[in-house]
Parts: C-alpha cells; sequence; structure tokens
C-alpha cells in the first residue's frame, strides 16, 4: 500500500517536470540561437579588449598615484628637516611643491576620470554578457563557427 502511494505522489511530479513546470532539466536543453552566439562571442572579444584598456588606464593612474605619495612624502621629509633661512633649501621646497600640485591635477583631473570611466564602461558591458550569454547554453558547433568567422560590428 505504501509503495502505491509512492508511485501515486510521484507520477504528477514526473508529468510537471515533463512538461516543463516544473524548472528543471527541460529548461536547461534550451540553446541559443547561431546569431545569439555570434553576438556572444563577438561580446566576449570587446570584453577583452575593455579589459585591456581598462588595465592600462588602471595602472597609469595607480603610478600617478604612487608618484604623488612619494612627493609628498619628500615634501614631509624636507619640510621637517630643512633649514628655513637656506634659499636653496626653501627653493627645493617650492620646486617640489609645484610637482606635486601638477602631478596632483594631472591625476585628479585626467587619470582618475578616465579610469573610472574604463570601469564603469567595463562593469557595464560585463552585466550586459552576463544578462544575454550566460542563461543559456550554445552549442560547440555555433560557438567553432563564430570563432572562425568572426563578424563582429566595430566596438563603440
Amino acid at each position: 500500500m505504501l509503495a502505491r502511494q509512492g508511485f501515486t505522489l510521484a507520477l504528477p511530479l514526473l508529468l510537471l517536470f515533463a512538461v516543463g513546470i516544473v524548472p528543471g532539466r527541460a529548461s536547461a536543453q534550451s540553446f541559443m540561437s547561431p546569431a545569439e552566439v555570434q553576438d556572444c562571442v563577438c561580446r566576449a572579444r570587446a570584453l577583452q579588449t575593455l579589459r585591456q584598456e581598462n588595465d592600462g588606464l588602471q595602472s597609469k593612474a595607480s603610478e600617478l598615484r604612487s608618484q604623488l605619495q612619494d612627493l609628498e612624502a619628500r615634501i614631509d621629509s624636507t619640510r621637517k628637516t630643512m633649514d628655513p633661512n637656506d634659499a636653496d633649501a626653501v627653493r627645493n621646497l617650492a620646486d617640489m611643491i609645484g610637482q606635486r600640485d601638477a602631478l596632483k591635477t594631472q591625476y585628479q583631473s585626467t587619470a582618475f576620470p578616465a579610469a573610472w570611466t574604463a570601469t564603469s564602461k567595463l562593469n557595464a558591458a560585463v552585466g550586459e554578457y552576463n544578462q544575454r550569454c550566460t542563461q543559456r547554453q550554445m552549442r560547440n558547433i555555433d560557438v567553432e563557427s563564430a570563432n572562425a568567422n568572426p563578424t563582429c560590428p566595430p566596438a563603440p
């Protein structure tokens, strides 16, 4: 009797699964069309380019920030040890402060905004890729075809 009850409960669940009402294996077999795969391959290539651009701009911003910190440390050290009556020491300090101000302006007006913009652009592209390209499976033959014959639009 107990075995029959188990079968009676399992049969409706099996039918629901088979017709796709219960998510699971049935929805996992939904493949992308060849055009969608081509679009995703193009998006993946564009992501590589965006990552390289972002890495370069982040490195430049980081380098400027490092130079700025080093110069700040030198200025602080010079201020602590210099003789305020020594004209050459005062001139040297003024030169370092001028260099620091120029580096700070370059970092704040150019390097940081460029790195921020590149990161935002990359994050948006990754989000779009994930939304369009990771929800369903791609057939290997479509991926191979898209990689063999790339027809990607120019990157914006």
